[in-house]
């Protein structure tokens, strides 16, 4: 919940109403004119009478507007992030004998442990070459064919130097 404050607002007073509507509600930002707030949802049977509140003493309580939205990701991932962190943390003060970068992400340890072979490579090459060469057959046929006119001489390069063009 985003409440637009006025200047005369008191934040700890909103705080404090906010919290008694609505258990385990946490200032998310309190910065300038705004609040927010993260509203539990199982704690949503206390809205009703929260938003009535603001309706009602909204002028006396110092508040101009507010507006409830669902949680974006952006929030869900800064979230995460946050979590993620602080878990990193209290690791490393423990003295977990991992460093920063393993704890966050486990993969790196099995691509550290396992490189891709020279033949992995060579076929991933082998591949990508063929997909290429394909490519280059389908057009050429599709342009000798498309035009009726066109031979494969005509078409691979001409004496200006240019691929695929007649000039």
């Amino acid at each position: 919940m985003t409440i637009t404050k006025s200047p005369t607002c008191n934040d700890a007073t909103l705080q404090e109403l906010v919290s008694s509507m609505v258990n385990n509600s946490e200032v998310l930002s309190n910065a300038g004119s705004e609040i927010s707030f993260r509203l539990p949802f199982d704690q949503s049977a206390g809205f009703p009478k929260l938003f009535s509140k603001f309706e009602e003493e909204g002028a006396e309580l110092g508040v101009q507007s507010f507006g409830v939205s669902v949680t974006t990701l952006e929030e869900v991932f800064l979230r995460v992030a946050r979590e993620s962190d602080a878990t990193v943390e209290e690791m490393s003060q423990r003295g977990s004998r991992h460093s920063r970068e393993e704890l966050k992400d486990p993969g790196i340890e099995l691509a550290k442990s396992r490189p891709a072979t020279f033949w992995e490579q060579f076929y991933a090459m082998i591949l990508k070459r063929s997909s290429s060469f394909l490519s280059l057959f389908v057009f050429l046929v599709a342009e000798t064919f498309a035009t009726g006119t066109s031979t494969p001489n005509e078409i691979a390069r001409c004496s200006c130097g240019n691929w695929f063009t007649r000039c």
